[in-house]
């Protein structure tokens, strides 16, 4: 089930907020999160987190990626940059709506490439490997992944794009298994060094180095 913050918009300004981001109307958006900003003292990224249709748990993001609306998914992605944290951002692209779907399952299956590439490009630069393999690899509550429904919506772009970057992700999660089994190797290495020296230490305090006269 999605993650919904305490009331900081009512039911009105929500709907508004996800209208514009459905037709793809971003100078109303902006103005409107600007002007609720101001009022409020929410920084514009909490709105955006907050607007989440209570029914189907769609968010703005939702929107963008299911009518192809990159301007509008960019904008909510850029706010607050410089002072949020890179783990709202992660928040706001794979959260999962009422049905299960994240907005990677709306592009995907509406076959918006340039969306599907977007989303996983931003996420690069705020989760891990591992993370970025498991976003791939959500099901939604049908049991479907992203490339699945990209899959039987005959979108072959997506799906190609889609499992390269399944590839990629699954590839940085080796590497970085093979960093740290070699960080593990290396400490035991230097154990053994250390342990080595104390003994050769330990013998020739033992050995008997007087000299008979």
């Amino acid at each position: 089930m999605p993650l919904i913050l305490n009331s900081i918009l009512d039911e009105e300004t929500i709907d508004d907020l996800l209208y514009y981001a459905r037709t793809g109307d971003k100078e109303s958006l902006e103005t409107d999160l600007n002007s609720f900003s101001a009022k409020d003292d929410a920084k514009p990224l909490l709105l955006v987190q907050a607007a989440v249709d209570p029914i189907t748990g769609n968010t703005l993001a939702h929107y963008a990626c299911a009518n192809a609306h990159k301007d509008i998914l960019a904008y909510i992605c850029g706010l607050d940059a410089d002072s949020a944290p890179k783990s709202a951002t992660t928040t706001i692209l794979t959260l999962p709506n009422s049905s299960g779907n994240t907005p990677l399952h709306y592009a995907a299956m509406n076959g918006h490439l340039d969306l599907v590439k977007f989303l996983l490009d931003t996420l690069k630069s705020s989760a891990s490997a591992q993370e970025q393999s498991a976003y791939l690899s959500r099901k939604n509550d049908a049991g479907h992944d992203a490339t699945y429904e990209a899959e039987s919506a005959a979108k072959e772009d997506v799906v190609n794009f889609l499992l390269a970057a399944m590839d990629e992700a699954d590839m940085g999660m080796e590497a970085r298994a093979g960093v740290g089994a070699a960080e593990d190797d290396e400490g035991v290495d230097a154990e053994h060094d250390s342990s080595s020296v104390e003994a050769v230490a330990d013998a020739v305090n033992d050995m008997d180095v007087s000299q008979d006269d």
